[in-house]
């Protein structure tokens, strides 16, 4: 199957990655143009396993040829590669698979070359200008017999919170979407303007919208549109608890936030949450800040209050309270109790 762009008039500007000025926020990890030959064969195989998910790699060309470029940087949180250099290919067998469980999808846009990717019994081709997206809990192989020129995101599966069969369909036919050149575009355009956002306000916006596109882009690739808003609509429980576990240690956290993140109102949030849990969503919420902070208390010398205030307790005394009223006994108590308990013992 060819995943090429629809349309050539469709096709946006292809974008070139290149070194960034120095001063930029980039953090250039590999650069082989000053190693010796023999350095850059064990340093490009060391590397490329290291930067994104482990692979073997095979770097079949002449040892003097075999160079690459490739930077990395955070986008709110969000890993994004970019890398150029000589011909490569990659296999991610089950072995791989198994050394790293974190299930992410990889969304990459080819700028040079054809990708011929291959999962199972199944080939694939990438060519520049599209986009290539792969599940890496499966196993697979990736063939870039031309140099590679890519640009991408690691994207954890926990933020689409979608169905492993739902990822699995849309990256063997990501262009069944109809927001697939929507994402293309944005895409191409984060790559011109990705290494001056890091680290500024717009970059932790600009992360929500790529996962969102994403996320969309995954539900709508295959299936009927019923289909899609159904899949949409059922990720939401699982996103809310994503957002609750990484906002835990903010006071004001309400019903009101967490449905205005997730894009729907609070009565669509209490409807969808009373579908996945018999416990109420304030009642989960405060549920897991008490046994956060009971694992805290009982390994941690952190002040009390400071346990109090790091999982959105604002007062120490409320914080006594609820944490009494689940446990039995105050926070000091809980503390006390645990240092008390005897060690392992070594024979």
């Amino acid at each position: 199957m060819d995943a090429g762009p629809r349309g050539a008039s469709q096709r946006p500007q292809r974008c070139s990655l290149h070194r960034q000025p120095r001063g930029t926020t980039v953090a250039v990890l590999l650069d082989t143009t000053r190693m010796t030959a023999l350095q850059r064969c064990q340093a490009m195989s060391v590397f490329l396993e290291g930067v994104s998910t482990p692979m073997k790699f095979d770097l079949s060309r002449p040892v003097a040829d075999m160079q690459t470029w490739t930077a990395s940087w955070s986008l709110g949180g969000l890993k994004v590669l970019q890398a150029q250099g000589s011909a490569i290919r990659g296999v991610r067998g089950a072995h791989e698979v198994d050394a790293t469980p974190d299930a992410h999808l990889v969304i990459a846009y080819a700028a040079h070359g054809v990708t011929t990717f291959t999962r199972r019994e199944d080939e694939f081709r990438c060519h520049p200008g599209a986009l290539l997206l792969y599940d890496t809990t499966e196993p697979h192989s990736q063939a870039q017999p031309d140099g590679h020129n890519i640009f991408g995101f690691m994207i954890d599966q926990r933020d689409l919170g979608l169905p492993s069969k739902v990822i699995r369909r849309a990256v063997r036919n990501p262009q069944a979407s109809p927001i697939y050149e929507l994402l293309l575009r944005h895409i191409v355009r984060c790559c011109a303007a990705l290494p001056s956002l890091e680290d500024t306000p717009a970059a932790q916006a600009l992360r929500e919208v790529t996962v969102d596109l994403t996320r969309t882009l995954v539900a709508t690739a295959g299936g009927t549109a019923p289909e899609a808003v159904d899949t949409l609509h059922s990720s939401i429980p699982m996103r809310v608890e994503q957002y609750v576990l990484e906002h835990l240690g903010d006071p004001s956290l309400s019903a009101t936030q967490v449905a205005a993140a997730h894009y729907i109102s609070v009565r669509q949030l209490y409807y969808l949450w009373s579908a996945h849990s018999d416990q109420g969503l304030a009642e989960w919420v405060m549920s897991q800040r008490l046994e956060r902070a009971s694992r805290q208390l009982a390994v941690g010398r952190e002040a009390i209050t400071s346990v109090a205030h790091r999982y959105g307790f604002a007062d120490a005394t409320h914080f006594s309270r609820r944490f009494r009223e689940r446990y039995g006994a105050t926070p000091r108590e809980w503390r006390a109790l645990w240092r008390e308990l005897p060690g392992p013992s070594i024979d």
